[in-house]
């Protein structure tokens, strides 16, 4: 099964992919514009292991329990949906630097974070984690999945 796609396919006639976001061992996500809805979306395209039935299962009532659940730290998600033997989870998009990348180019400038920045970002980190706890879900907590916007964090 040839799951990885190019942009300007278009996929569950409805998703047309605009660019790939990034790659990691659960998928590959994409820039996606949704036809029906008219607007941007991200779209996540599950690697074929976490599309056997064994991982399907978790996967699909872990994200479930999060769907629709908004949150101004956390990434809302949209729907799981099957085609084919693969799996696609769409989810917001947002137009954001991850906190490996930012850190990178502020270590590149010779501009650390200043303690009032580490305090803010901690704190609404904290917040996501605490509410993620409480609904029972988990996450995969690492930089990359950290997104930095302007004046706020959000967990993917």
């Amino acid at each position: 099964m040839d799951w990885h796609k190019s942009p300007g396919n278009k996929i569950l006639d409805r998703f047309l992919l605009e660019e790939e976001m990034g790659k990691g061992a659960i998928g590959i996500s994409y820039l996606a514009s949704d036809q029906v809805l008219n607007k941007d979306v991200a779209i996540k395209i599950l690697h074929p292991a976490f599309s056997r039935p064994e991982f399907n299962a978790a996967n699909t009532f872990r994200l479930y329990r999060t769907r629709g659940f908004v949150h101004e730290n956390i990434m809302t998600f949209h729907e799981i949906l099957p085609q084919d033997g693969s799996f696609y989870v769409t989810k917001e998009y947002l137009d954001a630097v991850d906190l490996r990348t930012l850190s990178k180019l502020r270590r590149e400038n010779f501009e650390p974070f200043t303690r009032n920045e580490l305090v803010h970002m901690v704190h609404q980190i904290t917040q996501a984690l605490t509410m993620i706890h409480m609904m029972g879900a988990n996450g995969n907590l690492k930089p990359e999945n950290i997104l930095i916007q302007q004046d706020r964090i959000v967990l993917d």
